[in-house]
């Protein structure tokens, strides 16, 4: 019993703990993101039945953007809930003070009598507001119910008949009820977060920030707005790699960062403040695309190849959509000023969406400045005779998200090499590349594959607690080579917990201190997914109870799934705790782990330990 009790504790904690890493971003950067999708929010907001109602009226009522607006309602919830620790948040509050609208009507609605004409029209409007509240436009029951007594419901009666014809002393009658919600989502959070109670007139509240000392509202204008979204709502399927997002979660909390990878169940996310997660699939509730990543951006020819120039029309949004000129090539201008090149995919009255490279990208329309339509011209290009030796090397440019850029592509031949760097001549030009900027070295001029023969040809005994990963020469998808990797996760015993919490420094040392090394990103996937490149080591389809794969579930000691190891005999390969590997250009990485596939590499950043990060070793000729 006592087993079973500490299982469950553990269990719980591992809940919480997961919790806590998700949520333990509740701080002025937390705040400041709220804050900014109130600044989006518009001051007032009219559903769509309140439109309809005025414009039967002959009266105009202007609506900012659903979306903006939802979000916003959203936010002040949270702000709410803050209490006095959303403070900073009151100026904008108070400036924007959001509010929503909406009109609910009552035909034909018949009072025979029961009690008074006034308390019957009462019961009315207490059950619309039950139902408004039930089913509202804004926002789901649980939120809009904390703003219940900031709900003003005025109605207007129109008596169709009524018995006696005339007089206040009402005994029958049919009505025509108009029942006007306002909902004052500022004063709601702004009493909640100061504990005044200053009802629902803005200018009250500004007197009220003014008679405190503060200098006006201009306090606000330290929080900017929420970036606009390019594409909005997006599906799971169609986020894009390295763009950036913002992430709405089912927790209720919302990030914004990069997708550094994805598959088809989950995804790894770095915040803009370097924070790294893993993301399952069910628990995003909504992504919302603000920036493509920079490598999709327009790209410009090389300065050394003559090119004749393309002819560029600039066209309007909708000559572009009558025209509909399908695989035409455009050059669209977004409103933060970035640029991008690709064939129009398709186009309809709201989103544009063009390929670039062979990813499709949905623009909406009122992001977009400009469409320059592009005529190829016939390019002049003298192409050199080859081969060539290719060397990538790192970029010293770097992007607006402190980035480095693409890597620069370096080509001709290699006339020598040294531990300090490479000699490579182009067009009879030699230049010496240092080797810490190296990233690849790629020959043709010498092909070196000899070398790796002979290393694959020679023996290599594995350690005890060590398996043999022997992946012969031969098939062209995949790579050759022999290692030994440890059997089970680090300390590498059967029966024992994995140990965690440790940094890639360390996990490189403790590797060192046992005659070994960290594993490559490479060796480490094969030796998951065998010879015949399974996404589990088990096999094709994911199944949650043959690994360890949940990460709501506490950290298993090493082979207690006995059917949870690869095909050359390596156990929890996936699921338990991420293991550092090292990356092709030596970077930390992390792989395995709750969620994962044997080909998942998620970025390691600083090699910072994580809660569940840990490592196993290989070793090689």
């Amino acid at each position: 019993m006592f087993n079973r009790f500490f299982g469950h504790f553990c269990r719980k904690f591992l809940l919480f703990t997961l919790f806590v890493l998700l949520t333990s971003s509740f701080s002025q950067d937390q705040i400041s993101l709220l804050i900014g999708d109130i600044k989006n929010c518009p001051s007032v907001y009219f559903s769509q039945e309140a439109m309809l109602y005025y414009q039967s009226i002959g009266q105009t009522a202007v609506s900012g953007d659903k979306d903006d607006a939802l979000r916003g309602y959203r936010a002040v919830i949270k702000l709410a809930d803050m209490s006095s620790n959303a403070f900073t948040a009151v100026p904008v509050l108070i400036d924007q003070f959001p509010k929503a609208i909406h009109i609910s009507e009552i035909k034909n609605a018949r009072y025979a009598g029961e009690g008074t004409f006034e308390d019957w029209v009462s019961t009315y409007i207490m059950n619309e507001k039950n139902k408004f509240m039930l089913a509202s436009p804004f926002m789901d029951y649980n939120g809009i119910s904390q703003c219940d007594q900031y709900i003003e419901a005025i109605p207007q009666t129109k008596i169709l008949e009524q018995t006696p014809p005339s007089g206040t002393a009402i005994k029958t009658a049919t009505v025509n009820i108009t029942i006007t919600f306002t909902c004052y989502f500022g004063s709601c959070a702004l009493s909640r977060i100061t504990g005044m109670t200053l009802g629902n007139n803005q200018n009250d509240w500004r007197i009220w920030w003014a008679q405190n000392g503060n200098t006006g509202i201009d306090a606000s204008s330290n929080f900017s707005a929420t970036p606009k979204a390019i594409a909005s709502g997006q599906h799971f399927e169609d986020i894009i790699v390295k763009g950036k997002y913002r992430m709405s979660l089912a927790t209720g909390d919302e990030l914004i960062g990069f997708v550094e990878s994805k598959d088809d169940t989950s995804l790894i996310f770095e915040t803009t403040d370097g924070k790294p997660y893993v993301f399952s699939k069910k628990l995003i509730d909504r992504c919302d695309l603000i920036d493509l990543p920079k490598s999709l951006l327009k790209k410009t020819e090389p300065k050394q190849i003559p090119v004749q120039k393309d002819d560029l029309t600039e066209i309007s949004y909708d000559d572009l959509l009558i025209k509909d000129q399908h695989k035409a090539t455009l050059e669209v201008k977004l409103s933060n000023g970035s640029l991008f090149k690709g064939f129009l995919e398709s186009i309809d009255q709201a989103i544009l969406k063009i390929n670039i490279e062979g990813t499709i990208i949905p623009m909406q329309r009122e992001v977009i400045t400009q469409i320059v339509l592009i005529t190829p011209s016939k390019k002049i290009v003298d192409t050199p005779a080859g081969p060539f030796d290719t060397i990538m090397k790192k970029s010293s440019v770097i992007d607006d998200w402190g980035r480095p850029a693409a890597d620069i592509i370096v080509s001709g031949t290699i006339s020598k090499e040294e531990n300090t760097g490479v000699y490579i001549s182009t067009n009879g030009v030699t230049q010496f590349i240092k080797q810490t900027d190296i990233v690849r070295v790629i020959r043709h001029t010498q092909d070196n594959s000899n070398d790796q023969i002979i290393r694959y040809a020679k023996p290599l005994n594995c350690p005890q607690g060590m398996v043999l990963i022997d992946l012969p020469p031969g098939f062209q998808s995949r790579p050759f080579f022999k290692t030994c990797i440890d059997k089970y996760e680090y300390p590498n015993r059967q029966g024992s917990v994995p140990q965690v919490n440790i940094s890639f420094v360390e996990a490189q040392k403790l590797c060192e201190q046992q005659g070994k090394r960290l594993c490559t990103a490479e060796e480490w996937q094969w030796a998951c997914s065998g010879l015949d490149a399974l996404p589990y080591p088990y096999g094709k389809t994911s199944d949650e109870n043959k690994c360890n794969s949940d990460a709501s579930r506490a950290i298993e000691v090493s082979g207690a799934r006995i059917n949870c190891f690869s095909k050359f005999g390596a156990f929890d390969m996936v699921g338990n705790v991420f293991e550092w590997v090292r990356t092709s250009n030596n970077q930390p990485a992390l792989m395995g782990g709750p969620y994962s596939k044997c080909q998942t590499v998620s970025p390691g950043v600083s090699g910072d330990a994580k809660p569940i990060s840990g490592l196993r070793c290989c070793k090689s000729n």
